[in-house]
């Protein structure tokens, strides 16, 4: 009979390891263990979902599951601490300027988009969400970056690549930005 397996796969910030990473058995207690040199603030699974606060982490295998023991003050486990603009992310982050594009991830090297663009320089100006319409056909109402948009697009700081055309989700050239 063959038996059903889940892998667990635990990792940790930048200051910190993590252990128990391994195929376990569904069913099967699994526990992992986090040490580091920062206070810890909790085990988080893929979604970003607090687990628990705890250094030791057991639960029950039910299925293959990424864990990220987190640090204070390390916001973002895909930059390590040799990357050139850690800090500068960090602090960024943390004046709530960016956000990852994932939980716990900044994807550093993941191509800006307009939409993020001008979410971006919004966060920086601490603007207020504007409740003006916009003349682009292709930004819904409701999407996440529309507030943003409103507000650059109202004081002149963003405009259409076409009178009614945004294209949010292009890549930002050095250029526009």
């Amino acid at each position: 009979e063959r038996k059903v397996e889940a892998v667990v796969h635990a990792t940790a910030t930048q200051s910190g390891t993590a252990g128990g990473s391994g195929t376990y058995e569904i069913g099967e207690s699994v526990t992992v263990t986090a040490t580091g040199l920062n206070d810890f603030l909790g085990w988080y699974d893929e979604k970003g979902v607090l687990l628990s606060t705890n250094l030791s982490y057991t639960f029950t295998a039910q299925r293959s599951i990424t864990l990220l023991a987190v640090f204070e003050g390390e916001l973002f486990s895909d930059i390590s601490s040799k990357t050139w603009y850690r800090y500068d992310a960090m602090e960024a982050a943390l004046r709530g300027i960016v956000n990852g594009t994932e939980p716990f991830l900044f994807a550093g090297g993941k191509t800006l988009t307009r939409a993020m663009a001008v979410t971006i320089i919004a966060r920086a100006a601490k603007a207020e969400s504007a409740s003006s319409e916009l003349p682009f056909e292709d930004v819904k109402e409701n999407a996440w970056f529309a507030p943003a948009l409103a507000w650059a697009y109202e004081n002149h700081i963003a405009k259409g690549m076409k009178p009614s055309r945004f294209a949010p989700d292009e890549p930002v050239t050095r250029e526009q930005f």
